[in-house]
Order: C-alpha cells, then sequence, then structure tokens
C-alpha cells in the first residue's frame, strides 16, 4: 500500500474540513513540461515555481498538503489567454526549501507576498484550496494592496472550526486528522497553525473585505460534506451510506467507498497508521457500532451547524464582493480544479477575464 499516495486523497478527498491531513487515493498526477520549471529566491531560501505563461494580470495558485506546483498542470495551461498563470511550491513543500519557524498561517501568507516581490509583481490574483484558504484569507484582509482577487477552490471552508471539528467525545475526528501524519511533517504543523488561527473579520465590528472574490459551493449551495465525519469514513461506517451513495463515479468515489466495501482492506489501512494512538481508536471505532453514532451525533448537532454558520460569516465579509459558482457536484471535495477541469473552468475564466477588464490589463 503507498501510505503517501493513500494519505494525500482522503485528505483531498474526505475534504472535511482541512484536506491536509487524512487518507487519500491514487489519482492521476499530470506531469508537469520540466521547460516550466523556475526557482527564485524568496525570504532567503530557493522556492520552486512554474510559468505557464500568459499576459496580463498574474494569477497565483497556492497548492495544498501533500501536494505541489505540479497538481495544477492540468488547469494552469487553459487559462493563460486571460493572466499569466503560476503555481508555486509552499516553503518546506517538493523541490522548495523550508522557512524556518514559526510555522503559522501569517508566516506562509507573508512568504506569498515575499514571492511576488521576487518576481516584481505588484498584485496578483491568488487561488488555492483546503489550508490555502486561510492563507489567502490572510493577504486579502492585510495585504489589500497586492491582492487583485482570490479564488476559494474548495468553497468557503470555516478552517477555524478546526477545533469544533476535533471535539467530538471521542476523538475520533482528531485521531482520523493525525492517522496517517509524520509528526514531523508539514500536515501536522497546518494543522496546528489552523487550530489558532482566527480572520480577522470575526472579531469586533464586522469588516468588509473588498476584494474580487470566487467561491465554489456544491449543488446544495454549500460545500456539502457539513454533515460527514473524516473518521467515520476511513472506518467504513454505515452512517456514511449517504455520502457514498451520492458521489459520482469517479477514482475519488471508488477509493473512499473502499473501506465499508471492502473490510480486508479497511483493515489493512487501519493496521498501516503509524501513531499508535490513532490506530488503536480507529480500530475500536471500527468495530463499534454505538461509539460511531456518538461521532455521527456530535457531527450533527455540533459540527455541521458550525460549518454552516461558519460559511454565512465567510460569505458575509465580502459582501457584494463574492461571487459564488454553483458545481452540480454533491460534495465539493476542492480538487474539482485536477479532477474535472471542464466543471471549474469556465467560471474561472469568467471571473478572470471581469477582473482583468476592472484592473485595465
Amino acid at each position: 500500500m503507498r501510505r503517501a499516495g493513500l494519505r494525500s486523497l482522503i485528505l483531498g478527498a474526505s475534504i472535511f474540513l482541512t484536506a491536509s491531513h487524512a487518507y487519500a487515493a491514487p489519482l492521476v498526477h499530470v506531469q508537469a513540461d520540466d521547460s516550466l520549471d523556475h526557482f527564485v529566491e524568496v525570504d532567503g531560501v530557493l522556492v520552486h515555481y512554474l510559468d505557464f505563461g500568459g499576459e496580463g494580470l498574474p494569477l497565483v495558485f497556492v497548492h495544498s498538503e501533500s501536494w505541489d506546483a505540479t497538481t495544477f498542470a492540468g488547469i494552469a495551461p487553459r487559462l493563460t489567454e486571460q493572466a499569466h498563470v503560476l503555481a508555486v511550491t509552499r516553503p518546506g513543500y517538493g523541490k522548495s526549501e523550508a522557512l524556518p519557524d514559526p510555522f503559522s498561517v501569517a508566516s506562509q501568507a507573508e512568504a506569498l507576498v515575499s514571492f511576488l516581490d521576487a518576481l516584481g509583481i505588484d498584485r496578483a490574483v491568488f487561488a488555492g484550496n483546503s489550508s490555502p484558504i486561510a492563507y489567502i484569507t490572510h493577504l486579502a484582509e492585510h495585504h489589500r494592496e497586492r491582492v487583485a482577487g482570490v479564488i476559494y477552490l474548495a468553497g468557503l471552508m470555516p478552517l477555524w472550526l478546526e477545533g469544533v471539528r476535533q471535539g467530538d467525545p471521542a476523538g475520533a475526528n482528531g485521531m482520523a486528522a493525525r492517522a496517517f501524519d509524520r509528526p514531523e511533517g508539514p500536515a501536522r504543523r497546518t494543522r496546528q497553525a489552523l487550530m489558532s488561527w482566527r480572520p480577522a473579520f470575526l472579531d469586533g465590528e464586522p469588516t468588509l473585505i473588498d476584494i474580487a472574490a470566487l467561491a465554489f459551493v456544491a449543488r446544495s449551495g454549500t460545500i456539502g460534506y457539513e454533515r460527514h465525519s473524516e473518521a467515520l469514513v476511513l472506518v467504513g461506517s454505515p452512517f456514511m451510506a449517504d455520502l457514498l451513495r451520492d458521489l459520482p463515479a469517479s477514482p475519488f468515489a471508488d477509493f473512499i467507498r473502499r473501506p465499508s466495501e471492502d473490510p480486508a482492506f479497511r483493515a489493512q489501512m487501519l493496521e498501516s497508521i503509524q501513531d499508535p494512538e490513532a490506530r488503536t481508536l480507529l480500530l475500536h471505532l471500527a468495530d463499534d457500532p454505538g461509539l460511531q453514532e456518538e461521532v455521527w451525533q456530535y457531527q450533527q448537532e455540533v459540527v455541521a451547524p458550525a460549518l454552516e454558520e461558519g460559511q454565512t460569516r465567510f460569505r458575509e465579509a465580502f459582501g457584494d464582493h463574492l461571487r459564488i459558482a454553483r458545481l452540480d457536484v454533491p460534495i465539493l471535495h476542492g480538487y474539482e480544479y485536477r479532477d474535472a477541469p471542464d466543471l471549474v473552468e469556465p467560471h474561472l475564466r469568467r471571473f478572470l477575464a471581469e477582473l482583468v477588464e476592472q484592473e485595465g490589463h
């Protein structure tokens, strides 16, 4: 079993809030042409990025955990008529050198500003999913002059509620989150950083982020997985049957159905967990329907309402500056740009065209 490959899909696949830590299925990776590879010094370290060409307004794609800039190699060339398209490998990932500690939402966001400085770019559109939602929101709130627009590929995920999501009485979601981490790895550091992050618009009087934003949503008008627990998916719980039933056919759907359909695969997956505490709890959860029900009830009664309210606060923060793009999918896992680019491309092109007109490029 390829633990690294598997870890990266349920995180993106599970979707469940941070997409930085779960168990991922092997998907087809798009290989980027070596001629697109570039390096630039950012805050004293070498940072890798891909330059897909195009002219005018710069668009910078920012990857999530377990990936690098090459994850955008499929969608980026489709947008070069509207923008100069770049994808950066964040410091500490892939071919990019790591920045010194401390690791925080602010430090990751500030590195993106330094990346613009290193390339001589004044303003850019930033696009990201999962944890980069926090980084590009920080930029929109604290570096208005450097941000021409923001694109939330995974919707308006309220990442500041990570502590609520992991607070079920059994601790199951927290254990699922760390099940396939390396203790020194970036995914665990990212999750810890998100636990202490709060966007400025939550504090004090409501403030308006006066930057153009595009956010994708599922057909429900939300991210669509508010009531689903990644821990219950990992253990193949029947409480997740509605999620598994409604997913359209895809490598992602095939993979996350496997724990419920293939007991041998589920057992092998859970036994492969290196964190002993997480392994013990999740194996127990797989065999205890009563505990599964407790986790499910917490998700319905506490997590789901919090996530729904958080998305509302996010929308209100942008007000009329926010464009919503509704996709015909039951849940938004945030990797549609890679797995179903035809779904998102028209919305991205339209949004960029509007920004180009506004910016006068």
